[in-house]
């Protein structure tokens, strides 16, 4: 390494823009000083809740029927939770829903009823 050259490696993105305040709790005030450091605030309204023995099909049909015109869904990243692409596949396949991009960075789905 070269004299006063960074530790940190950069990543291939742009920087993140927005914020999901942790389990969706938040205040006026939050979202004011969230905005203030150059963040939008996001939230979810429908949580996957997958688990490592979830049924894939199963939670996908739950999932499919809850969910209406404009609903987020979280899914949690975790390596040891295989059913989730297969979920959102079947999400996809069961719902008309076509992919929003929220920042630059990321990429959400968006039902179009």
């Amino acid at each position: 390494m070269k004299n006063g050259e960074s530790t940190l490696k950069r990543l291939d993105y742009e920087p993140l823009t927005l914020v999901r305040p942790p389990e969706n709790q938040y205040n006026k005030d939050v979202v004011k000083h969230i905005n203030n450091l150059g963040y939008r605030t996001v939230f979810w309204s429908v949580y996957a809740h997958i688990q490592q023995s979830t049924d894939a099909n199963q939670k996908a049909k739950s999932i499919s029927g809850e969910l209406s015109k404009g609903d987020i869904v979280l899914f949690s990243a975790q390596d040891h939770l295989t059913a989730t692409p297969k979920v959102i596949k079947n999400i996809i396949k069961a719902k008309k829903v076509r992919i929003l991009n929220l920042s630059r960075s990321r990429n959400c789905y968006h039902l179009q009823n």
